[in-house]
């Protein structure tokens, strides 16, 4: 039986990590239980994220719809929060519709609960969203955590306080043990202990910077040295006792570190959230820090506690908690001169990752690409290049560069913002601006908002032959194909994909040539003509020539549904499942959805119109999850195979099978239909495929061979062809024996 939704809890790995919290965490449960909205609020370091962690984990298994974290730390942007939200909760939306209307929409039918870590520099759009989403989503629990409250109806707040006592001197004996596994709490040192955390205020952060000395000092040893910092912080002027006990802390650690490592941890905090070790290197090497030298320097700060690490694919990503990167922020501000030099560089090591995958470059970007150009940092690049005088040719070169990650990354209304902006902020003609034009006009066609997308590339294209720019006319051309094909108008498109290809394979762009061919094999296809298989087989073969995977499956996705318009149900159906599974593989929600469609139609043309309508919900559901906009000649084919269907199974069981469907989580709508995808013969011993069993039936029914095709959606020579198959298979002269012949087998069924 199918699960009524997909859930996809989203926490890190090791909340199972936490020590004591036993009584705030009840009490937290209880207010969501109660309410709807808890914010957890305190200073920097007092445990908000560890503990609105814990009430998550605790919660999972009760949240149908499961527990979603989204860490709102590295944002910058509060424009870009509603996209922030929707990435976390996995939704690839690719419509035009603001982030409010397409998460209220997914978040209506739902029980799950939210959890924002790190409101604080974002409250005001952080209090317009949760009050938009809790009114559209009854089901919605929020849990925040943020210095302040959100100030929202309704909001509970809990002042997150120290640790207890017992919990403060178990915490750090569990961080201890970590660097010193034979330490333990005896004794003789359990009053050090006590006395150690009291100083600390019992803040978890300041205890686990502490623990990490227990390498080179005893417990009485680190507390003797924390005396003189705290007195000398804790001035009767200062009106956050805690947050000047943390702050003192994290001074000491930095004391405690070397030189290089203190210039290291000043360095990195140009990076938002996490960076890897090539960023590092590029960005912070130089002068009393050797690149050489950068390996080890980040252990050590590992080793400390400053940083986090944690893998990634195949790369180590270092990662930051906001109360260090801001303490190394105060840190590079000391450091005269340095700051500028390394926001530049900052911008500059993005900027170069970006060229690698943009347009031209000869290579679609690859998983670890995808991963180094995270959007946290991204953001801080492009905010840099339109803070800075003299910088916004250089904004617009990056946004540009970065098209391929806006469109594949399901980033379209993100990327739409920062093009839209780079091209305001630069509007005097040039190649980048002429990228960016057509760029941002491709997301506009995505996105289904063809006006806007006509009006980019009209630009775009007059730009491009003013510069006689021939790499952005041929893009230009090609998606003004693309956006005919969207918009039903077959052989405009058809022309302008034409010339766009020729213009593509002239310049020598195999990823651009990959992308319009996929447009020309689904145009020609719509238009009847069989010329889209060997145009999705040219790309086929270039795409396993460079080894392109996503551009394998999109090529094998048009053969399959060119095959499937001839009426090769059994090879358009193995095709498309060998796609199916490469998207799922790929994790691309939309080729998921469009492949349910197709193989929709595959059962629809295979006689199977309960599977058909089963399927075609499942894709409606699955469309509607990633907000797809799809070709009108799209639309129109699954319009006529419904209405097949329909005519098959009567309203009421068509309208039962579409509903079913429609209520799969995706997971198991993609093994539904890898399961039960295949069209085999019927049972009973009959020599005749299913897609022939069709044909007899409609022959039997007095049908020539131009109305079988309009009924099965084939051509008049496809369908030629299977009666001739047919009568050759039967050993049979005319259509009247097919008849015969299959009136029968049915009296055969059923004497027997």
């Amino acid at each position: 039986m199918a699960r009524p939704r997909e859930v996809r809890s989203r926490l890190p790995a090791d909340v199972s990590s936490f020590v004591g919290r036993r009584r705030e965490s009840a009490e937290v449960r209880r207010l969501l239980e109660e309410g709807r909205l808890v914010t957890l609020t305190g200073p920097g370091g007092v445990g908000k994220t560890r503990l609105g962690l814990l009430v998550a984990a605790r919660m999972a298994g009760a949240e149908p719809d499961g527990v979603h974290l989204v860490e709102l730390g590295g944002l910058g942007d509060e424009r870009l929060l509603g996209d922030s939200v929707a990435q976390a909760l996995g939704l690839a939306d690719r419509s035009a519709r603001s982030p409010v209307e397409v998460l209220s929409e997914y978040l209506a039918g739902r029980r799950l609960l939210l959890v924002l870590d790190g409101c604080e520099h974002v409250s005001g759009a952080c209090a317009a969203l949760v009050g938009s989403l809790l009114r559209a989503a009854p089901g919605l629990r929020v849990l925040a955590t943020s210095r302040e409250p959100l100030q929202v109806s309704g909001e509970a707040l809990v002042a997150v306080p120290p640790a207890a006592p017992d919990d403060a001197v178990e915490l750090f004996e569990q961080r201890a043990r970590a660097v010193l596994p034979d330490f333990r709490i005896t004794a003789e040192n359990r009053d050090a202990v006590e006395r150690l955390c009291d100083r600390l205020d019992r803040i978890p952060l300041a205890i686990e910077l502490a623990a990490v000395r227990l390498r080179v000092l005893s417990v009485t040893q680190i507390l003797d040295r924390l005396g003189d910092r705290f007195r000398l912080l804790a001035r009767p002027t200062r009106t956050d006792g805690r947050h000047a006990t943390l702050l003192a802390t994290v001074e000491w650690s930095a004391q405690n570190c070397s030189r290089q490592e203190r210039a290291l941890w000043a360095r990195a905090s140009v990076f938002v959230a996490s960076f890897d070790l090539d960023a590092a290197r590029y960005v912070c090497a130089g002068g009393e820090v050797p690149a050489d030298d950068v390996p080890d320097l980040l252990a050590g700060l590992v080793d400390k506690s400053v940083l986090g690490v944690r893998q990634d694919g195949r790369v180590a990503r270092y990662v930051w908690l906001d109360t260090l990167r801001d303490y190394g922020a105060r840190l590079l501000a000391d450091r005269r001169g340095e700051s500028a030099p390394l926001r530049q560089r900052h911008r500059d090591w993005y900027l170069a990752v970006a060229r690698s995958v943009a347009p031209g470059a000869g290579k679609p970007p690859d998983r670890e690409t995808m991963r180094a150009l995270d959007p946290a940092n991204l953001r801080t690049a492009l905010e840099h290049c339109f803070a800075e005088p003299g910088e916004a040719r250089t904004g617009l070169e990056l946004a540009g560069a970065l098209v391929y990650i806006w469109v594949n990354g399901a980033l379209l209304r993100e990327g739409r913002y920062w093009l839209e902006r780079a091209l305001a902020a630069d509007p005097d003609p040039s190649p980048e601006r002429a990228r960016a034009l057509w760029g941002c006009a491709w997301m506009a066609i995505e996105q289904g908002d063809l006006a806007a997308a006509g009006e980019l590339l009209s630009r775009a294209r007059a730009l491009a032959t003013e510069l006689a720019d021939d790499s952005a006319l041929a893009w230009a051309v090609s998606l003004a194909g693309y956006a005919a094909l969207f918009a039903g108008d077959l052989h405009r498109a058809r022309s302008l994909l034409e010339d766009g290809l020729v213009r593509q394979r002239a310049l020598g762009h195999p990823v651009a040539a990959l992308a319009t061919m996929s447009g020309l094999a689904q145009t020609t296809s719509y238009l009847g003509d069989p010329v889209s298989l060997a145009i999705s087989a040219e790309a086929l073969a270039v795409a396993d020539r460079h080894r392109w995977p996503l551009a394998r499956s999109t090529a094998l996705r048009n053969q399959g549904l060119e095959l499937l318009r001839q009426g090769d149900v059994l090879r358009a159906t193995e095709a498309l499942r060998e796609v199916l599974r490469l998207f799922r593989r790929l994790g691309r929600r939309l080729g998921v959805a469009t492949c349910l469609g197709t193989l929709a139609w595959a059962a629809s043309a295979a006689g199977d119109h309960e599977r058909a309508a089963r399927l075609s919900g499942a894709a409606d559901a699955a469309n509607r999850r990633v907000g797809a906009t799809v070709p009108e000649p799209h639309r129109e084919r699954a319009r006529r195979h419904a209405a097949l269907a329909r005519a098959a199974l009567g309203d009421a069981a068509f309208a039962a099978a579409l509903r079913s469907g429609e209520a799969m989580a995706e997971d198991d709508a993609v093994r539904y239909a890898l399961a039960e995808g295949e069209v085999s013969p019927p049972a009973g011993g009959s020599p005749l495929s299913a897609r022939e069993e069709q044909v007899v039936a409609l022959v039997t029914r007095g049908l020539t061979d131009r109305q079988i095709a309009a009924e099965l959606v084939i051509s008049p020579r496809t369908a030629q062809a299977h009666v001739a198959r047919i009568l050759a298979k039967l050993e049979l002269s005319n259509r009247a024996q097919i008849a015969a012949w299959r009136i029968r087998q049915a009296a055969g069924r059923n004497t027997g």
